[in-house]
């Protein structure tokens, strides 16, 4: 059986009480670590104002609950952005990725019918984009093989 621990945050979010939040739930560092069940990719330090302005929610710290009594948007400062990478997105970039249910739950075919469809959607996207690039002249010689970055390299 397993036992849901939880922190509400009645305090901002800093690196700094996160580390600590992690180190308290996990005090071997072992557990693997999602954000929204997806795995986080990389994570960078960015301007406040890059990517969409910061939303920072103010709380009452003197309330144990649900605490969030407002909310600012900024562009001052730096934040860390913690970036996912879903495998949707993951197949996108390689059709053939190899993906491991033997530890999914009962409904597994359910998931195996989600990574087709998202298969067939990266495949038929592929298609049209290698015919928009033929059909614009891509790649030049020695750009490489076209593929979604590329072509969005291109056209920006």
């Amino acid at each position: 059986m397993q036992i849901l621990i939880c922190f509400i945050m009645k305090v901002k979010m800093k690196t700094k009480k996160l580390i600590e939040i992690l180190n308290d739930l996990d005090p071997s560092g072992e557990l693997e670590c999602c954000v929204d069940n997806q795995d986080i990719f990389f994570v960078e330090k960015l301007p406040a104002y890059y990517d969409g302005r910061q939303e920072i929610l103010i709380r009452d710290e003197s309330n144990p609950y649900y605490n969030v009594i407002g909310a600012k948007i900024t562009s001052r400062g730096t934040k860390l952005k913690i970036r996912t990478l879903s495998i949707e997105d993951a197949i996108w970039d390689n059709v053939n990725l190899p993906i491991d249910l033997s530890e999914c739950c009962d409904n597994s075919d359910r998931y195996a019918m989600a990574i087709a469809s998202w298969r067939k959607a990266a495949e038929q996207s592929k298609i049209e984009v290698e015919k928009w690039a033929k059909e614009n002249g891509l790649p030049k010689k020695g750009d490489g093989p076209v593929s979604m970055i590329t072509i969005k390299n291109i056209v920006e």
